[in-house]
């Protein structure tokens, strides 16, 4: 059996592609928070940050005020956000 590195490198590689595919679709449908409402590019991925300050080159700050403007306190597994320090 004749196994090349080439072949290694591509199977690990679908593989991490898949888990994450699996892991946004979990985020999107299936989370505890999922029925909170706000961006699904954000429950997707940490990456959107970076989409929005490097692509559209918006700042976090001034897209964060946008967000707490339409929604209010933000929520995700590893952090909260308000826009008012009376919440904290």
């Amino acid at each position: 059996m004749d196994v090349s590195v080439i072949n290694v490198f591509t199977t690990v590689l679908v593989g991490l592609v898949l888990l994450r595919a699996l892991q946004g679709i979990f985020n999107v449908y299936f989370h505890a928070l999922s029925s909170f409402p706000g961006p699904t590019a954000a429950a997707l991925t940490q990456w959107w940050k970076t989409y929005i300050e490097v692509y559209k080159q918006i700042s976090m700050v001034d897209k964060l005020a946008e967000l707490h403007e339409t929604y209010g306190v933000l929520l995700s597994p590893s952090a909260s956000s308000s826009a008012s320090f009376a919440l904290l």
